[in-house]
């Protein structure tokens, strides 16, 4: 038994030298502005700053997946869903446009981002809640 403890020790002393994959050492700036209200459309601008090596890990609507296809690692790029449309302009800019004539209830969106070992997010809802 005294032989066992010893070997898990020294395994666990081991394993944890070694270094993470990298640090976050440049994380990301998000700023929401203001929707612009165009008909039965609400517009969302979103500037990421500070980290221009992104991509887009994940996009929920309402607690469930959006598939992402092979979109994630583009420079630019559109997903079209019922109710929204979420654009990657550049590196910098991303663009959300609901549509509520699209859509019979309220959309929560949560939209994360990764760089590296750098994760953020945000959230935006098709309502003035």
């Amino acid at each position: 038994m005294k032989r066992l403890l010893l070997l898990l020790l020294l395994f666990s002393s081991i394993s944890c030298k070694d270094s993470l994959d990298g640090t976050c050492d440049s994380p990301f700036v998000i700023k929401v502005d203001k929707p612009i209200v165009e008909g039965a459309e609400k517009i969302f601008s979103v500037s990421v700053k500070k980290n221009s090596g992104w991509w887009v890990s994940s996009i929920s609507a309402n607690g469930g997946e959006v598939d992402l296809e092979d979109k994630p690692l583009k420079d630019a790029f559109v997903i079209e869903n019922d109710g929204f449309v979420f654009e990657k302009i550049n590196n910098s800019a991303i663009k959300v446009t609901f549509n509520e004539s699209q859509s019979d209830e309220p959309i929560k969106l949560n939209i994360m981002l990764q760089a590296g070992n750098c994760f953020s997010g945000f959230e935006l809802l098709s309502t003035s809640e």
